[in-house]
């Protein structure tokens, strides 16, 4: 795979047509570059902040920047000097405002060396060891490399969302210790079948063991399979969780959500998949009875870390016991952390959360 085709494009916004306007700030201005057929036309534009927004004039929408119409689809912001600054945040690169319909979307193009040091201050802990965090490097390359290629199949403008979605990236950050991971491990990446993997990571597998999770496409992805427990987590703060709710705060929260839910009485585990992952929750109540699934559980209650998880009710409380944080595939960051505290090094630690994976590396 050849280094230079990969710019990763971060969709840090999305703008619709009542939406708040989108403030960009320059020190020394911007280079306006706009697609023209196989040209490209560049003007200089020396106002150091810009307001972009998009609105609609009769049956037609454009993007405007500071109140001027643009009728391209696509304009690139490229900054005259070092940053761009969004949202509270500086970003290297160049930023693309792109119109999709009635809604208008701001991506970060970014050289993909760069936004994996922006990632690795998000997605890691800085004052972690060196060795750990060349493990995470890996893994996010691996994980936006997939992406990028996986874009190209579809018609989506952009590659990687900046949250927890895909990868958590607010921008550039000045964590110099964190730019050695990404330097001792430039370009490299994990494949199967010679592509870059879906390199999922969590923060504590909680010792669950992924063969048996359902709803996974372990027939695209079979490094995600792995069929053995990771043991090395059980001994971090968030191994085990547990979460407490009075009643009524409960039942106002899935009010808010399903509508129809109100005067629980009862709850239990309905079904589980072959890792021991929640699928069902039974909620006992008036007026009826409903199952919910363990997804749905997780999405609605931030309180709740993981998919294992048993639930009971006391008095007037619900009382959820739960083991890992997060969705128990991939990777187990905090199990990565005792590993290399071991003295496993970050190719073996690799190896084990994606067996059949291989080392590869962008030329």
């Amino acid at each position: 795979m050849n280094a230079q085709k990969y710019c990763v494009r971060v969709l840090l916004n999305e703008q619709t047509l009542t939406g708040k306007p989108i403030e960009i700030s320059c020190s020394k201005g911007f280079t306006l570059v706009v697609p023209n057929g196989k040209k490209l036309s560049k003007k200089k534009y020396l106002a150091k902040k810009v307001v972009v927004n998009i609105k609609k004039l009769g049956t037609q929408t454009a993007i405007y920047i500071n109140k001027q119409r643009f009728t391209k689809n696509r304009i690139y912001l490229v900054p005259c000097s070092e940053y761009l600054h969004f949202d509270g945040g500086n970003y290297q690169g160049s930023f693309l405002l792109a119109k999709e319909k009635d809604t208008l979307l701001l991506i970060n193009c970014i050289d993909v060396e760069d936004y994996l040091f922006s990632v690795l201050r998000t997605e890691s802990w800085p004052g972690w060891p060196l060795e750990v965090n060349k493990v995470f490097a890996i893994a996010c390359r691996s994980y936006a490399l997939s992406m990028i290629l996986s874009s190209r199949n579809s018609k989506r403008l952009y590659h990687v969302r900046n949250t927890n979605h895909h990868q958590t990236y607010s921008g550039f950050h000045d964590h110099d210790h964190l730019k050695d991971a990404v330097i001792q491990t430039h370009g490299v990446y994990l494949s199967y079948n010679k592509k870059p993997i879906v390199a999922m990571f969590d923060s504590c597998c909680g010792g669950v063991i992924p063969a048996g999770i359902e709803n996974t496409n372990f027939d695209d992805a079979p490094y995600l399979a792995r069929d053995y427990a990771c043991t090395h987590c059980r001994r971090c703060k968030i191994y085990n969780w547990q979460a407490e709710f009075y009643l009524k705060d409960f039942e106002e929260i899935l009010k808010n959500s399903l509508n129809d839910v109100y005067r629980l009485h009862g709850f239990t585990v309905k079904r589980r998949d072959k890792a021991g992952l929640v699928q069902e929750v039974m909620l006992k109540g008036k007026p009826k009875d409903m199952i919910i699934s363990g997804e749905k559980m997780y999405s609605v209650f931030k309180e709740i870390k993981s998919f294992y998880f048993n639930v009971s009710k006391k008095g007037e409380k619900i009382l959820f016991t739960g083991r890992g944080y997060g969705h128990h595939r991939g990777l187990c960051q905090w199990g990565a952390h005792e590993m290399v505290r071991h003295g496993w090094n970050h190719e073996k630690i690799l190896e084990f959360y994606y067996p059949g994976t291989e080392f590869a590396k962008l030329t």
